[in-house]
């Protein structure tokens, strides 16, 4: 039996070949279970969510930099805040829970607003 095969067949099994290979390398790669920390779950963003507006309130002020300073360190000294759960918390992700907070309610622009909001005082 005379196997001649054209460089074209061969050049097709070999990258279905490579194809394959590289499909199995990025699946073992890419992670497929839980992991135990994960704060990204829907109960950790309302936790996060919630920590986030209690410190708002306490920690209103005028100037919004500021603000978001204090804000970020509200919440991290909040005896609430789980540091262990939460040891990737830092200000972008702060900012993300403010961005999504805003985008869940449209009647709010700023920090401002959401204290307003939160603490039940009519906005001037």
């Amino acid at each position: 039996m005379d196997l001649d095969l054209s460089i074209e067949t061969l050049m097709m099994i070999f990258f279905v070949l490579a194809l394959v290979f590289s499909s199995w390398k990025f699946y073992a790669f890419m992670p497929t279970k839980k992991l135990e920390d994960d704060d990204t779950d829907t109960r950790s963003k309302l936790e996060l969510e919630h920590l986030m507006l209690a410190a708002i309130i306490k920690a209103y002020d005028a100037d919004e930099k500021k603000m978001l300073h204090k804000l970020f360190e509200a919440i991290q000294a909040d005896t609430n805040f789980d540091k262990e759960h939460y040891w990737r918390f830092n200000t972008n992700r702060l900012n993300q829970l403010i961005q999504a907070y805003l985008l869940n309610h449209p009647n709010c622009h700023t920090l401002h607003d959401i204290y307003h909001q939160e603490a039940q005082i009519d906005t001037p």
